[in-house]
């Protein structure tokens, strides 16, 4: 009798720890679920935080490259530069150098793209402002261009011409010197700034 007492109350031990296992694994298989969405949760937050921070830096960048404008500033001093603000506030007082008839040249000094507008050189004269130019890619930062120097060199149209540039504070910021084609619109040389720093210029 004591025997069957003992596997009875053996049987019903099991029992009950077979019993706390099942409701554990069940409680487990239950919370997994869950956990595991909040993990989800959690990454997609992080990932939409991150893309967040990404398109706020985005639009934060400057319109230009800023490793290529510092070159740039390289070739004419920096405090030449000039802002868009000035230039506007110039435009009335440069009136002159629009000239209605003008040669407009495409072409590089140096790697930087810039736009050069002549006028009839025929009717120019030493010192007198000739045109004017811009970096592309700070179209309204404006140089004056006066005539120094134009010698010719045939008869065929070809000339030597040096011009000087100058900020629209009045301040000598470079030096143009190279070959002038009449006839086709073609002017090359060496362009020589403030600094002494001299850059190859191909404008047509």
């Amino acid at each position: 009798m004591k025997k069957s007492s003992k596997t009875i109350t053996g049987l019903l031990v099991l029992l009950a720890v077979c019993m706390l296992i099942l409701t554990n694994c069940t409680k487990k298989q239950q919370e997994t679920p869950q956990n595991l969405d909040s993990l989800i949760d959690a990454k997609v937050e992080e990932r939409l935080s991150a893309r967040e921070a990404e398109e706020k830096l985005k639009a934060t960048d400057l319109p230009q490259d800023k490793e290529s404008i510092m070159d740039k500033e390289s070739i004419i001093d920096e405090e030449n530069i000039i802002d868009e603000e000035s230039a506007e506030a110039d435009d009335d007082s440069d009136d002159d150098i629009y000239a209605s008839d003008e040669t407009f040249f495409k072409g590089k000094i140096g790697p930087y793209p810039i736009s050069m507008h002549l006028e009839d050189l025929r009717m120019t004269e030493e010192g007198d402002v000739v045109g004017y130019y811009s970096y592309d890619e700070r179209p309204k930062s404006i140089f004056k261009l006066k005539m120094v120097k134009m010698e010719a060199i045939n008869t065929k149209g070809s000339m030597i011409l040096i011009m000087k540039e100058y900020s629209p504070s009045g301040k000598h910021t470079g030096t143009f010197n190279g070959q002038f084609e009449c006839r086709g619109n073609y002017y090359a040389g060496t362009f020589t700034n403030s600094k002494g720093e001299k850059f190859h210029f191909e404008l047509m």
